[in-house]
């Protein structure tokens, strides 16, 4: 069963995700391949986001030596996150520039990477390589940093809250390495979301120091009853779901100038539940104060009908008769009392909300059939709880299922199990005879009955989240719930960009998925896995022929990766791909002109490591801006194509390659 009064990812097995418990993050390791590379600056901007948190981490590098370096940064995720962008940070012309990394196969980034941090590229090109170790460790590596300068990259982790008394909650763990504390900037991702830190307000915008670990919170300020989000990615043979349920911190009100009708047992068979029942009336009658001018009748019954207030009276009158020791005797004539309360109920002003606390243990005689007050409660325009007290620390629970609970739902009102003492008892727990504060019987259904979800109650400020891989083609997703007894019935669709998150957290869960279906989910979600990684390359500023050199760990990019079944690769030689390498130069060439970057083709005919023809070079009409000169670009890319200096790994005798962007 779904513990719904604290939220939390709950994988619900049919295939199951594997949930890796994420204990509190390791101090990040920051090096140099060949040196002591060391961090200057980190900082983290913090999106709190209903459901999520979106971070965004800027973290500087220095190289205190006077020869080029490599800065390799191993950094834990906090618990449940996805890495899920990078960027690299260079100055050209005297202004920064952010570069984007692109999503590649694992191999292809890794084989991109190595190729250009070696020696010997007459274009240098300075990249940033962010890949998988584990579902909770990540390494991100970057070159050239020059000597005795800076390098500053970024990259993007999302990460589930929780939801917890109506409020959208991040317990974050301390971050970054030993020697830097992270500047932590929090922002609302909602304008007129409240945000509290450690419990208390703050404002959107607030930094603090992240050298201990922050419990953020988000208050929604229009939240409806019931938000419901689904993410759903369709795999081959599965699909990942993302459900996240939330209820309002509040989800109904104290109706105004409710008209009450209290009645009572006092029958013998329910002697020992009357204090108790009148403690129970008391506490409820209460939580109507100060909504109007509410109006109450009290009354008794066994084998007749007594009222014990004249006519409506206010909250005091009715305390004090509710107050009153009852006698009990013999009758149990609840068909008269609820004729009696119908009766009262008539002559409520027009538009008044009207309500019966019907308290009875409901053993009345064996002639009397429930279903023959519908009409009479009907008339009324009644609400109708029937509910059973016994002494003891104050609770509630509905019942469902017997005459008596089909006649409460008959008003829309709910039958009732309560305790309560004969003092003090609890008025919050009595709050729900006043205004439904819980939805109960909640279902989530896929077409042909295949449960998400079944029979939970969602009490006010509580959610549910559930990650899980179902087999495909469900088809469509119904929620069904009850509000006391209206009937509550939502179709519930995926929504694009919930379903990318849900791929993003699905990865490092979804380690049992076959090896193309991973690398499907990590696409959509564009996050890193043990398939794809990010690489993201500027325009080089290093002196040409200033690389790496052979075992100066570059191969460990590859090597140090675990393939999709956990088994390690160990060390590899590593085979260029030579598509791949043709790809980037054709784009650095494009880079060189005034025009498109994309829908390019050129057919290049090799011999060995030498272009020795360019047969086609062609653009894509729908790839030019209105302004182009197709000619001049043509000629543009013509000069830029043959200053390719091929790699000397292109040993065919003679090869034509055909390459497209």
């Amino acid at each position: 069963m779904v513990d719904l009064d604290r939220a939390r990812w709950c994988p619900l097995a049919l295939l199951g995700l594997a949930w890796h418990a994420s204990p509190a993050a390791a101090a990040d390791l920051v090096d140099g391949t060949r040196g002591a590379v060391a961090e200057r600056e980190h900082t983290i901007t913090l999106a709190l986001d209903r459901g999520h948190a979106r971070l965004e981490v800027e973290r500087t590098l220095f190289n205190p030596d006077h020869e080029f370096d490599e800065g390799v940064i191993t950094f834990e995720l906090p618990p449940g996150a996805a890495a899920v962008g990078l960027r690299t940070l260079a100055t050209t012309g005297g202004r920064e520039r952010w570069y984007e990394a692109e999503l590649l196969d694992a191999d292809t980034a890794a084989t991109r990477y190595e190729a250009l941090v070696g020696v010997g590229v007459r274009e240098p090109k300075d990249p940033a390589l962010l890949h998988w170790l584990t579902p909770e460790t990540m390494r991100l590596r970057v070159f050239p940093i020059a000597p005795l300068e800076r390098k500053t990259v970024a990259y993007d982790l999302v990460v589930p809250t929780d939801y917890v008394d109506g409020e959208h909650v991040l317990a974050l763990p301390r971050l970054g390495s030993e020697a830097i504390v992270p500047q932590l900037v929090v922002v609302a991702a909602h304008a007129g979301d409240a945000l509290a830190i450690d419990g208390e307000p703050a404002r959107s915008g607030v930094t603090v120091a992240l050298d201990q670990p922050h419990r953020l919170s988000l208050r929604p300020d229009d939240a409806p009853m019931l938000t419901t989000r689904l993410g759903r990615v369709s795999l081959a043979r599965h699909d990942v779901i993302g459900l996240e349920l939330e209820a309002a911190s509040t989800i109904s009100t104290v109706p105004d100038d409710a008209h009450v009708v209290v009645l009572i047992d006092v029958s013998r068979s329910h002697a020992t539940a009357i204090a108790p029942a009148q403690a129970a009336a008391r506490a409820t009658l209460a939580r109507f104060a100060g909504h109007g001018a509410p109006a109450f009748a009290v009354m008794s019954f066994a084998r007749t009908v007594h009222e014990h207030t004249r006519g409506w009276a206010d909250l005091e009158a009715a305390d004090a008769a509710l107050a009153t020791e009852l006698p009990s005797s013999n009758g149990s004539r609840i068909d008269d009392a609820l004729r009696a309360a119908a009766a009262r109920l008539r002559e409520a002003p027009a538009g008044a909300p009207r309500r019966i606390l019907l308290f009875t243990d409901a053993l009345a005689r064996a002639a009397l059939r429930p279903a023959s007050l519908r009409a009479t409660l009907a008339d009324a325009g009644a609400l109708v709880h029937v509910i059973e007290v016994d002494s003891g620390e104050p609770e509630l629970a509905r019942v469902d299922g017997d005459a008596w609970s089909q006649l409460a739902a008959s008003t829309g009102g709910v039958r009732w199990r309560a305790q309560a003492l004969l003092e003090g008892s609890d008025r919050g727990v009595f709050e729900s005879l006043v205004r439904p504060t819980q939805l109960d019987h909640v279902h989530v259904l896929q077409r042909g009955g295949v449960p998400l979800l079944e029979d939970e109650t969602l009490r006010e400020g509580a959610g549910v989240r559930l990650l899980d891989v179902h087999d495909a083609g469900r088809g469509a997703i119904t929620l069904t719930a009850q509000l006391w007894s209206t009937p509550i019935r939502r179709a519930l669709r995926a929504d694009a960009s919930h379903s990318r998150l849900i791929a993003a957290l699905a990865v490092p869960r979804a380690q049992d998925l076959p090896a193309r279906e991973l690398e499907v989910l990590a696409r959509r979600g564009r996050a890193v896995s043990p398939v794809t990684s990010y690489l993201a390359v500027e325009p080089g500023v290093r002196p040409m022929r200033i690389g790496l050199r052979e075992g100066e760990g570059v191969a460990m990019v590859r090597s140090a990766q675990a393939d999709v079944r956990g088994h390690h690769l160990g060390p590899v030689e590593i085979e260029l791909d030579r598509v791949a390498f043709l790809e980037v130069a054709l784009r650095d060439a494009a880079s060189r002109c005034e025009g498109p970057r994309s829908g390019i083709t050129a057919v290049l005919e090799l011999t060995r490591a030498e272009i020795v023809d360019v047969t086609r070079l062609a653009l894509q009409p729908d790839a030019l801006d209105p302004d182009d000169d197709p000619e001049a670009l043509l000629q543009c890319l013509t000069e830029a194509v043959w200053a390719i200096e091929v790699a000397p790994a292109f040993t065919d005798e003679r090869a034509s390659w055909t390459v497209e962007i």
